[in-house]
């Protein structure tokens, strides 16, 4: 609506604000409104290249007469303007970006810009640019008039080889000084989350931002908020989903885990005491002698307090006492030092109570003594048990990821979370009714763990945990309160669970799942057995028990598959000489008579176990994964060579040779989830 004659220059008014106007921006840095900060900094080191200087030496020779072969070259323009440019001044400022960053993979535009362009090219890293004088001779020559002109190359699926520095080169035109300008863009082809290492025990990621060439850990849950799946946090705290759980420990930076699926129970504190007031003792005894050091826990709380034991020895050497009692410590002390005793509940280390020993073993008078040292031997007598004149089908979990299948061959697998180990999709050949069992694994003492196994049969579902307990998911009390002994239905599932001789034994119609509640298990498969016959796996068979033919689902993980659950991809068996240790159970008897069978022996799971968990740098206490593997090692055995319901006579059985019967019961249940009434022996209450 201006009627202007042609050629009248612009004048501004005093309503006229913005960049395309003129620079004056006020206290508005280019004229920038809204958010200012993150990925909308202000660069304020940020200025226009400026260069009239020939770059480098040639890679091949040019010479003047050779300039107007490069005319083509350098005449692909864009006229933005068709206003001729009269100039008297220096006109030499062109936009071209001093340094850019590029993802491998991407694609981006390199532009070159100037208001007074006559012809303009981009050289690659690759190219040649020729010296001044060549350029000065095209200037001479050139008639083009200075225009505002804009240059740009795409560059698609970037990498390394384009990384490097490109120069643009503008000429101006006639009767402009400079005659021409050069200017040099340096770009990095690089995953700038490359070598950054961020904090995976509290889910961090890396962020990238190529605009400023910088990278970052951070927290990017981009949880669903529609996902409404609560969970219970072992820092006592109801968390609206598992990934609503991540992100909050990820800002906080406070670790967290599942203490249980749903909602919290009600919290209640454990009753504490602290020695003299100020949490310290000292005691000196006599080489030999017995003490017992309580930890400070009265009564339990909901959940469970955590108590942990370490030792401080004068030698400066921290070792934890994974055998300690949750309310005393009985020991018979060898080593001068602090013990202590640290009472957590709900991960509130602020209200922790620490009870300090300060222990001094003095040597005895008199001749020393020798204590002997265990041996570990079978604690049953092959030679004494009747078996029977074919084996029952049995798959056994052992410690170490290792899985013993129904055909009596064993491998170690790379466990992350949940994992199919048995599964018949055609159920007695009814489609309708398929029976599945998933088992999730974890870190105990540093090895790989069976945490729970879950059942489904048909519609039914329930999961059974760590310290024997069976959880339902569904009514007032989605924890079933089991009776050491006492057998009980599981809903409509058909199934029963009973706690006897340090297993919990959950009875289904197809099948028989036999848990030591902290390591190990086991899963007998019903109406096939006793046989002489060698196990035939069908076609609604799916699951590590039957074999590693696991198809696309490595290791037939299911679930999450990322951050703690990712797979180890350069994992492998153990490749060292096998341990001495693992001689005992090569061989195991018995051998069926008459029987060409593939399982006529049993532990071979035991074999590679026992090689897996002594394998290079052992972890530092191995008592509980060893104890655990050598009552699956003879309870394996039991239940394939006897009558299912005659393996449960375990009466006279000890549990391993390196603990008793209620030391062990004490540990799986310190080890696993929280339960009102544990069901634990009579002789251990």
């Amino acid at each position: 609506g201006i009627n202007a004659e042609y050629g009248q220059a612009f004048v501004k008014q005093s309503g006229h604000f913005g960049l395309c106007f003129d620079s004056n921006f006020g206290f508005r840095t280019n004229w920038q409104v809204g958010e200012t900060d993150g990925r909308c900094l202000l660069d304020k080191s940020f200025k226009a290249v400026v260069s009239t200087q020939s770059t480098g030496s040639a890679a091949f020779g040019v010479s003047v007469s050779d300039a107007a072969n490069m005319l083509p070259l350098l005449l692909i323009v864009s006229v933005l303007s068709p206003a001729l440019v009269q100039a008297t001044d220096s006109y030499g400022l062109i936009q071209f970006p001093g340094v850019v960053y590029v993802k491998p993979g991407d694609t981006f535009t390199l532009s070159c810009l100037s208001d007074y362009g006559g012809a303009v090219k981009i050289f690659l890293p690759e190219e040649y640019v020729p010296p001044h004088e060549v350029f000065m001779d095209l200037a001479s020559r050139l008639d083009q008039p200075s225009q505002k002109t804009i240059y740009a190359i795409e560059i698609e699926n970037a990498s390394v080889t384009d990384a490097g520095t490109y120069t643009c080169v503008v000429h101006h035109g006639p009767g402009i000084t400079p005659a021409y300008t050069m200017a040099t863009s340096t770009i990095n082809v690089v995953d700038l989350c490359e070598g950054v290492v961020c904090d995976e025990a509290t889910y961090e990621t890396c962020t990238s931002n190529y605009e400023t060439g910088a990278a970052e850990c951070g927290c990017e849950m981009e949880c669903d908020p529609m996902n409404f799946d609560p969970v219970c946090s072992d820092t006592c705290e109801q968390q609206w989903s598992p990934c609503a759980m991540r992100e909050r420990t990820c800002l906080d930076k406070i670790p967290r885990n599942v203490l249980s699926t749903g909602f919290c129970p009600t919290i209640t504190e454990p009753t504490t005491r602290t020695l003299n007031n100020d949490g310290s003792m000292d005691i000196t005894i006599i080489e030999g002698e017995q003490i017992t050091l309580a930890s400070g826990l009265v009564t339990d709380g909901v959940p469970a307090a955590e108590v942990k034991w370490r030792l401080f020895s004068e030698t400066g050497e921290l070792i934890e006492l994974a055998d300690a009692g949750r309310y005393s410590y009985e020991f018979t002390p060898v080593i001068s030092g602090m013990y202590e005793a640290t009472l957590t509940h709900c991960r509130n280390t602020q209200k922790a109570v620490v009870n300090r020993y300060q222990v001094t073993v003095e040597p005895a008078q008199g001749e020393p003594t020798t204590t002997p040292t265990p041996t570990t031997t079978p604690y049953i007598d092959p030679d004494n048990i009747e078996v029977l004149e074919g084996a029952n089908y049995v798959c056994s979990i052992y410690p170490a990821g290792v899985v013993e299948t129904f055909s009596a061959s064993a491998d170690p697998y790379d466990m992350a979370c949940s994992h199919v180990l048995a599964s018949d999709v055609f159920n007695g050949g009814d489609y309708t009714n398929p029976w599945f069992i998933y088992g999730t694994f974890d870190k105990m003492d540093g090895e790989t763990s069976l945490a729970s196994m879950t059942i489904h049969i048909g519609a039914n579902g329930f999961e059974i945990k760590r310290g024997w307990s069976v959880n339902v998911g569904f009514g007032e009390n989605p924890v079933m309160e089991l009776v050491e002994g006492g057998k009980q239905s599981i809903g409509e599932s058909g199934c029963t669970a009973v706690v006897a001789y340090l297993h919990l034994v959950i009875d289904c119609p197809a099948f028989t799942i036999h848990y030591d509640g902290i390591f190990a298990g086991h899963i007998l498969l019903k109406g096939s057995g006793p046989t002489t016959q060698a196990f035939v796996k069908q076609s609604g068979h799916f699951g590590l028990c039957f074999d590693s033919n696991f198809g696309f689902r490595t290791n037939w993980q299911v679930g999450e598959t990322d951050g703690r659950c990712s797979l180890d991809e350069s994992f492998s068996s153990c490749s060292e000489e096998m341990d001495s240790v693992c001689d005992l159970y090569i061989g195991t008897p018995p051998v069926l008579p008459d029987a060409q069978l593939p399982w006529d022996t049993t532990g071979s799971g035991a074999v590679t176990a026992c090689h897996e968990l002594n394998c290079g740098a052992p972890a530092p206490d191995l008592s509980l994964a060893m104890c655990s593997m050598e009552q699956a090692w003879w309870y394996g055995y039991l239940l394939k060579f006897q009558e299912p319901a005659d393996a449960l006579i375990l009466e006279d059985v000890q549990v391993c040779a390196s603990h008793d019967l209620c030391e062990w019961v004490a540990m799986v249940v310190k080890r696993g989830c929280p339960q009102k009434n544990p069901p634990i022996p009579a002789q251990c209450m």
